[in-house]
């Protein structure tokens, strides 16, 4: 250049085709690696929020019909014209955002469940009226059983099924199926110590006993037992 410029060098490379290839592929090399871990993360922390989200929603509605019609052992447990299902599934429904209401189980995907370890186990759809079914305004699908008496002794009430997901994949428990105990003071999550499907025997990927997957609830859920501590990392898919 004139003016006592320095002349840019005409020798200064790019990087060539074969280069940006390689570099393109080691880049997608990382991604197929680390991808299915970013999902799964993903995956666990939806799940964990939205059964909180679900317990949470569960709870407030038990609350307000204990204060409303006093504890479960003193609702109506021997109807004429309902089974008993339905009419435990009616208490806590007047207090939650329900679009449909099924007196079996037909709210219920037409599929079948399986257990954690994989295992076919129930198709819910097809159950009669041993079970009331509805559907939330977000999806959310539950489904009620009753033990048919209630009290301080008998403390299971009945169980409650929740798929978090509604009709979507995988339809599996410990997954996206869990469940809840109807007690006369209150509902908790399956997985509780002294309860039936206790967290040591239903979160066993190594198992096929009836109910695999359901005592994965508490590990889910936060709860004030120190005998059983709730892992927010999601961990409960993997740890057993």
């Amino acid at each position: 250049m004139r003016g006592g410029g320095r002349l840019l060098s005409s020798n200064l490379k790019g990087f060539t085709l074969a280069e940006v290839l390689v570099t393109l592929g080691i880049i997608g090399v990382v991604a197929a690696l680390t991808m299915p871990s970013v999902i799964s993360n993903y995956k666990e922390k939806e799940t964990i929020a939205k059964l909180k989200k679900t317990y949470s929603v569960l709870s407030q509605a038990y609350i307000t019909a204990f204060n409303k019609y006093g504890s479960p052992d003193e609702w109506t447990w021997g109807p004429l014209v309902y089974p008993v299902p339905q009419t435990l599934a009616g208490y806590l429904r007047e207090n939650l955002k329900v679009i449909k209401v099924c007196d079996n189980g037909s709210c219920f995907p037409d599929v079948m469940y399986t257990r954690l370890n994989g295992t076919k186990h129930v198709n819910y759809s097809k159950e009669g009226s041993n079970f009331a079914s509805f559907v939330l305004q977000d999806g959310t699908l539950f489904l009620f059983w009753s033990s048919g008496s209630c009290s301080a002794s008998h403390k299971t009430c009945g169980f409650i099924y929740t798929d978090i997901n509604g009709k979507y994949p995988p339809n599996q428990w410990g997954r996206d199926m869990f469940g809840f105990v109807l007690t006369p003071t209150n509902i908790i999550p399956f997985g509780i110590e002294g309860y039936e499907y206790p967290f040591s025997t239903s979160c066993n990927k190594n198992r096929d006993s009836y109910l695999n997957g359901i005592g994965c609830t508490a590990w889910v859920i936060p709860v004030s037992y120190t005998h059983l501590r709730a892992h927010e990392t999601g961990a409960y898919l993997v740890c057993r």
